[in-house]
């Protein structure tokens, strides 16, 4: 697969398991769970969040899509997936 195509693909991914922490209706329990158990504090933000979620959800994405890549690839995949989604969460979530 040509590494542009990862790189897309690992977006996609980034993307859509951010929205299923942070959005999704069968993630709804974990965020309650996340809620009971901790209160309203950072973690909890953290699983509401869509731009503190992607950051950690690019992080293994973007180590696999350029494992066998420069680290400046890891480091550019890694940033930019978080900000690509963050983006496009302002943009069509509001």
């Amino acid at each position: 697969m040509p590494l542009w195509l990862a790189a897309l693909l690992g977006y996609f991914v980034t993307a859509r398991v951010t929205r299923f922490i942070t959005a999704d209706y069968l993630a709804a329990d974990f965020r309650a769970w996340i809620f009971r158990r901790f209160g309203d504090g950072k973690l909890y933000y953290l699983v509401t969040c869509a731009w503190c979620t992607s950051i950690w959800v690019a992080l293994p994405v973007s180590a696999y899509v350029s494992w066998n890549e420069p680290l400046w690839g890891f480091f550019g995949l890694w940033a930019g997936y978080s900000y690509a989604h963050g983006i496009v969460t302002n943009n069509l979530d509001g």
